[in-house]
């Protein structure tokens, strides 16, 4: 019987449980990499309320799709551009044709883009419920065109954003359960970086979510550049680029150029973001 405490201490250490003589209540998080934010510190400063005006709700409120950047590729075109896996068809009116995307709800390979939809990520109805109904104009279009977070929007197959509709993860999971994790915490950064609410069952079924990932990092959400947007509605007189020009008219050899130059990480949209070659696990962040 007087061996007991000694085993027990010996057993403690050996579980790293005992610190400095004590019981370690908890063991120490895990360091969050530089560019990368802990989806569950951003769950928690989210505000829960009730969604609210959905039937106010207007798709056109948000000003889909636009060519902010005046290069004759619109936002839809920027993204699967920028997501295919081999240098996407591009004809002379900036509608990309064909290439190679995965589409990451279902996990299935399409070559065709009319196959595809650019979802947000965030439903703009939802959005919308959550607080963007009191938004002005100019912030629901950065909203719905927010290449700035290569979060935001994705490709996927019609089929899956359809059968997704407007529902947020307490109604829908994708149906590749290898992205479920992702979903959830880029569903988290994108809320966090518009502000947007959480209702009560959402917020529980993202806790949920969370508890079964194996990291809860998630790139950075970031400021939205809304001030951006306006100076380039006032501003008329630049020089459109030729189509095809958009992500890719700057090229950094690899992440270390990219960091030797100060720009990374580069989200989807920015100059010289190109999947997989340098976002390799093409999550619209490269280089964090």
């Amino acid at each position: 019987m007087r061996r007991r405490p000694a085993l027990l201490t010996t057993a403690l250490i050996t579980a790293g449980l005992v610190v400095g003589g004590g019981l370690a209540a908890d063991a120490a998080p895990a360091a969050v990499p530089a560019g990368r934010a802990d989806a569950r510190v951003l769950l928690d400063r989210l505000t829960v309320r009730s969604d609210s005006h959905a039937a106010s709700y207007q798709r056109r409120a948000f000003h889909v799709w636009n060519d902010a950047d005046r290069d004759r590729l619109d936002t839809r075109a920027e993204v699967l551009k920028a997501e295919s896996r081999v240098t996407a068809s591009v004809n002379r009116y900036g509608t990309v044709k064909g290439g190679r995307w995965i589409s990451r709800y279902d996990n299935r390979v399409v070559t065709k883009a009319t196959r595809l939809d650019v979802d947000h990520l965030v439903p703009l109805a939802e959005a919308w419920r959550s607080g963007a109904w009191k938004w002005s104009a100019t912030r629901r279009e950065a909203f719905g065109n927010d290449l700035g977070y290569g979060p935001s929007l994705i490709a996927v197959t019609r089929s899956s954003n359809r059968s997704k509709g407007d529902r947020d993860p307490a109604g829908w999971m994708p149906p590749a359960s290898s992205y479920a994790c992702a979903y959830v915490k880029q569903w988290i950064a994108v809320k966090s970086r518009w502000h947007l609410s959480v209702d009560r069952v959402e917020r529980k079924a993202l806790a949920a979510g969370l508890d079964g990932c194996d990291s809860l990092a998630v790139a950075k959400p970031g400021k939205p550049a809304i001030s951006a947007l306006v100076e380039r509605r006032k501003t008329r007189t630049t020089t459109p680029k030729p189509a095809g020009g958009g992500a890719s008219s700057a090229y950094y050899r690899n992440c270390d150029a990219v960091r030797a130059a100060g720009r990374a990480p580069l989200y989807r949209g920015q100059p010289g973001y190109e999947t997989p070659r340098l976002d390799r696990d093409g999550d619209g962040v490269a280089c964090e």
